[in-house]
């Protein structure tokens, strides 16, 4: 996958957030440490965490499947500071 594909997933809107008994955040938080095993919590903000560059986790080779998975978990992308983050929104 391609950076551009896993920004267009994670930007796609029509991907239904699932929100369901589990902690999306710790879910989605193991679907990156597949990928990125030494990776976990970077940065937290309020209710934000902050985990990967969208680099870093697309390099590793993630699969479109769980890019779909991680952004129906309610996990996006950081468009507006050019750092290009991968968060949660913690609920």
């Amino acid at each position: 996958m391609t950076e551009k594909e896993f920004v267009e997933i994670m930007s796609d809107d029509s991907i239904k957030t699932n929100f369901g008994d589990g902690c999306n955040a710790c879910a989605g938080l193991d679907i990156i440490r597949k990928y990125c095993p030494k990776k976990g919590i970077d940065w937290a903000k309020h209710d934000v965490i902050g985990s990967v560059y969208i680099s870093e986790i697309v390099e590793a080779g993630i699969t479109i499947e769980d890019a779909i998975k991680l952004r129906s978990l309610n996990w996006m992308i950081d468009e507006y500071s050019g750092e290009g983050y991968v968060w949660s929104c913690i609920r």
